[in-house]
C-alpha cells in the first residue's frame, strides 16, 4: 500500500519480478477511511503475518502539522486498524 500510485507500481513490479505473490492498494495512512479499506481488503484475504510499517516524513519534506499526521497519526490509524488481524 502507499498513497503514490506510480510508485507503487513500480514497487509491485520489482516484487513480483522476484517471484513474489503480490496485492496493493493505494491508502492514505492521515486518513482513517483509506485504512480501514486497506484493513478490509486485508481481512477479506484472512489477514497477514507480518507487517512493514514504512512511511515518514522529514522536517524538509513537511510542515510539523503534516509530519504529525503521517509520523505519530498514520501509524496509530494503521495498527488499529491491522492488529486484529494479525495470523
Amino acid at each position: 500500500a502507499d498513497i503514490d500510485g506510480p510508485k507503487l507500481g513500480l514497487q509491485v513490479a520489482a516484487l513480483r519480478a522476484e517471484g513474489l505473490r503480490v496485492d496493493s492498494m493505494i491508502c492514505d495512512v492521515r486518513d482513517a477511511a483509506s485504512v480501514e479499506s486497506l484493513a478490509e481488503r486485508v481481512s477479506a484475504r484472512g489477514g497477514f503475518g507480518k507487517l512493514a510499517h514504512i512511511v515518514g516524513l522529514s522536517p524538509g519534506m513537511a510542515d510539523w502539522r503534516e509530519i504529525v499526521k503521517v509520523n505519530l497519526i498514520g501509524p496509530a490509524l494503521v495498527t488499529q486498524a491491522l492488529l486484529p488481524l494479525v495470523r
